[in-house]
């Protein structure tokens, strides 16, 4: 039986700085392997990566401005959390 009633996303990611600029980080306390994507404000795919860091560091220089979301993925892909910058 799925529980309906559990939100797809359970926090927003502590993200800084944000706005970013060359670089954005957010925490992994239980350093694990945290997979991620970052997606353009239109919903494409814009990077992914795999996070196994207790300090996460993305780099995103090459990104043009604008608003971007990331996402970070439990193992099976489900979605953890989102949070835009």
């Amino acid at each position: 039986m799925t529980n309906t009633s559990r939100p797809l996303v359970t926090k927003k990611i502590n993200l800084f700085p944000n706005p970013g600029g060359e670089f954005i980080n957010f925490k992994n306390p239980k350093n694990l392997q945290v997979p991620y994507e970052i997606l353009n404000n239109k919903g494409q795919l814009i990077t992914t990566g795999i996070c196994s860091e207790i300090n996460c560091k993305i780099q995103i220089s090459s990104l043009p401005q604008g608003v971007y979301w990331i996402k970070l993925l439990s193992k099976d892909a489900s979605v953890l959390e989102v949070s835009s910058f």
